[in-house]
């Protein structure tokens, strides 16, 4: 028999797998259909079918009780959380995709717990240790990387990717608010629960963004275009954090935390090797900075656990 850490890995792989191609899937999306593609509606769509695909992981641990309590006791900052979390930061990192390669979304996104460590610090007043200040001295320098690096793909062979960066940086930013905004409800109610509601609320944002800016509820996809929205919305933002938050009931979540770099090498390969990216030195110099950063981040809070 599989034992429960083994379980928890596997559910963790998989996971990862699933969310290490949802770059390239955003990316392939604008590149097949750039002018006919309406971010709104795809973000709405993509909420809508994740928050659907999460309400069978609702019958575990009282998941629907649980929710129905999130709603109730605590609605207003499920409202916050949903709408400058989960809207934000999905529909930022989606259209980023317009403008820049799936590597670099990818790389500058995870720049979240760069962020997270400093917005922690302004939410609790307490300083980071000496292993996070390093993370965020290495995170800004890859940063400065990348922004000063050219990448090209089949979609764009000189893009300007300025505008699609800023907002993957902007939607990491985002995340971190999310994460550190939202530990307190994440531990009182449970991760699914509280994703469930939050990825509702994101929906029903999209939904008035939508009649605001006058989006076109039945645009023309082709069936490469649909598939690949409703791969990003019921597996990647649906299944795969239904997966990991089952992973997490399995098995250390301290054992997860390196999955976070496979995650991040499955985009670089697949912007490689699918999209044809074209990196530089300074790119490849980044990734491993960001990497770095992302370690020390979780090098802080490993010792801090054991202690």
């Amino acid at each position: 028999m599989i034992s429960r850490n083994s379980k928890g890995l596997l559910l963790g792989l998989l996971s990862t797998l699933i969310w290490g191609c949802q770059y390239s899937a955003a990316r392939a999306i604008f590149g097949s259909q750039a002018e006919e593609i309406d971010p709104y509606l795809m973000s709405l769509m993509k909420f809508a079918s994740a928050a659907v695909a999460l309400l069978p992981f609702l019958c575990f641990d009282n998941g629907w009780r649980k929710t129905a309590q999130a709603m109730k006791c605590d609605w207003l900052q499920m409202i916050l959380l949903g709408v400058l979390g989960v809207a934000a930061e999905g529909l930022l990192a989606f259209y980023s995709l317009k403008y820049t390669t799936s590597a670099r979304s990818s790389l500058l996104c995870n720049m979240s717990p760069v962020f997270t460590v400093l917005l922690a610090m302004l939410f609790t007043r307490k300083m980071p240790d000496w292993g996070k200040w390093v993370g965020v001295v290495l995170g800004f320098v890859g940063l400065a990387l990348v922004l000063n690096s050219q990448s090209s793909d089949i979609y764009d062979a000189k893009p300007f990717t300025l505008p699609g960066d800023v907002m993957a940086l902007a939607s990491g930013v985002a995340w971190a608010f999310f994460t550190v905004a939202g530990v307190k409800c994440s531990q009182k109610y449970g991760g699914i629960p509280c994703t469930v509601v939050t990825l509702t609320v994101a929906a029903v944002a999209m939904v008035v963004v939508c009649l605001v800016t006058g989006t076109d509820f039945m645009p023309q996809l082709t069936l490469k275009s649909l598939a690949l929205v409703l791969f990003l919305g019921i597996m990647a933002t649906g299944i795969g954090v239904g997966l990991w938050n089952l992973a997490m009931g399995l098995t250390d979540p301290s054992a997860l935390g390196a999955f976070g770099y496979l995650s991040s090498l499955i985009a670089l390969c697949l912007a490689r090797f699918v999209s044809k990216e074209h990196f530089t030195w300074q790119f490849f110099l980044a990734f491993a900075l960001i990497m770095s950063a992302i370690y020390f981040m979780n090098r802080g809070t490993s010792d801090k656990t054991e202690n």
